[in-house]
């Protein structure tokens, strides 16, 4: 996949200033409001917000934003509810 394709090179790219912003600057609570699927025994996820040394790190954490809603979807699609039920979602 990309990543893979591209690790080299994105991890000699610096972090967007747009994306620091949103990853390290911005309001914690609205980092909270997309990732409403908790994982089994995981933090509030404002004390696991990444950290960004590359280009690199920002497609890693927009994968991760991706897989977020994808929870969030399916628990609105499944339970009506965006917050998570038991262990995960049923994908």
């Amino acid at each position: 996949g990309f990543l893979n394709d591209y690790e080299e090179k994105l991890k000699g790219m610096p972090v967007p200033d747009i994306a620091r912003k949103y990853y390290e600057r911005d309001d914690p609570f609205m980092f909270d409001q997309f990732c409403t699927v908790k994982e089994p025994g995981g933090e509030p996820f404002s004390r696991q917000r990444p950290k960004l040394e590359s280009l690199y790190d920002v497609f890693v954490n927009v994968r991760n934003d991706e897989k977020e809603h994808w929870k969030t979807l399916c628990n609105l699609v499944q339970f009506d509810d965006m917050q998570g039920f038991g262990t995960g979602v049923q994908s």
